[in-house]
This record gives C-alpha cells, sequence and structure tokens, in this order.
C-alpha cells in the first residue's frame, strides 16, 4: 500500500474493531480512508502530509492520538452500522467530534 495515506494504520483499526483475520482488511481500508477524508475535510487540511503545507503531520506515526482516536472510533461506526440510515454519522454530530476540534483551520 505504498500510495497509502489513512491516519491509522490497518493493524491499529484490525485492533480497534477486534478482527484477527484478513477477510476483510479491504473493507477495514476502505473506512479507514473515508474517516480520514472527513477528518480532512472537518479539520481543513491532510491529516498525513502528501501535498498540503498545512499538513498535521509528516507520517501515520505522528498523528495526534486525539486524531487517531476520533478516526478510528468513525472507522468502529462504518464498521458496526454498515447501513447509513444506521450510523450516527447520517445523524449529525457524534459525542467524540469534539476531539477535531484543536486540529482544524478556519
Amino acid at each position: 500500500m505504498s500510495d497509502y495515506f489513512g491516519a491509522v494504520t490497518l493493524d491499529a483499526a484490525k485492533k480497534q474493531l477486534r478482527v484477527d483475520y484478513a477477510d476483510e482488511d479491504e473493507l477495514i481500508v476502505t473506512y479507514i480512508m473515508a474517516a480520514t477524508a472527513q477528518c480532512e475535510q472537518i479539520c481543513g487540511r491532510e491529516i498525513v502530509k502528501r501535498s498540503d503545507e498545512n499538513a498535521l503531520c509528516d507520517s501515520v506515526d505522528d498523528v495526534p492520538e486525539a486524531v487517531r482516536t476520533w478516526v478510528l472510533l468513525t472507522v468502529t461506526d462504518l464498521y458496526e452500522h454498515r447501513g447509513a440510515s444506521e450510523s450516527s454519522i447520517a445523524t449529525g454530530r457524534r459525542f467524540y467530534d469534539h476531539l477535531l476540534d484543536g486540529y482544524r483551520i478556519f
């Protein structure tokens, strides 16, 4: 995954989800990328630097814990509630969205 720019690793997400098999790796990576994209939209900048001078950090290892936690909780929400109508993502602000407040660019 040389072009992988998610804010968390697949291993971290699988640990969060308590998944120890590879059958759903592709799905989990999709959720990581979706959560990272949403995080970047909220923060107004890239999380892991690709081209943005205002990126939050240079590598996935440097992602602040609050941002990492937000992404992992979003991945969990997407994984556990695969139907958008069931997910808190579809209903507005989640209880953990405030974790990104200190990283937003206005």
